[in-house]
């Protein structure tokens, strides 16, 4: 039971082992890929957000700024440190905001702090726009894992993977879920 944000705050070196990042990230892919298709932005994916039940699987709650949107919606909701660069600049977004999430979500499960925190939420909406993420520093972390999440915080959404021609579905062909059986 518990959250992410519970099982990261339990661990000797606040992150998590990959094979374990790997997993929950891969389980929020296919929780993104149903939304997607219900046309369901839930605009608030944090660690906090994400439950797990008694067998260890994810639950998806904080529903509270979620919104079906067929193409964009311009509305600020949701935490600072998660938010895209589209919807701090009122830019127009729709699923790729979920995908920016997750990307900052796999960060603090492969690295123990979130990339663009800071006690402003100024400071960090603003590093969030200019992109000064915080270094991928975690020697257990392969090139696979990293690449997954340098692709998914690109601050054009056109260019993140999930946003592409093949919509979320596109994540689970990245390098890093080789050999999952999904």
């Amino acid at each position: 039971g518990g959250t992410l944000r519970y099982m990261l705050a339990m661990q000797p070196m606040g992150y998590l082992h990959q094979e374990s990042a790997r997993c929950y990230a891969a389980s929020m892919v296919l929780v993104l890929e149903h939304l997607a298709a219900l046309k369901i932005i839930h605009r608030d994916i944090t660690p906090r957000n994400v439950g797990l039940d008694s067998r260890g699987y994810i639950i998806l709650m904080g529903f509270q700024s979620s919104k079906a949107v067929e193409n964009r919606t311009f509305t600020l909701c949701g935490t600072p440190a998660f938010m895209s660069p589209e919807m701090i600049l009122f830019r127009g977004y729709g699923t790729s905001t979920d995908v920016w999430s997750l990307g900052v979500l796999t960060y603090e499960l492969l690295f123990g702090t979130n990339p663009f925190a800071n006690p402003s939420d100024y400071i960090t909406c603003r590093n969030i726009v200019k992109g000064e993420a915080h270094r991928m520093k975690n020697c257990m972390s392969s090139n696979a894992s990293r690449d997954f999440v340098y692709n998914l915080l690109k601050a054009r959404p056109y260019c993140r993977l999930g946003c592409r021609a093949n919509g979320p579905t596109g994540m689970r062909e990245h390098s890093w879920f080789t050999g999952l059986s999904w």
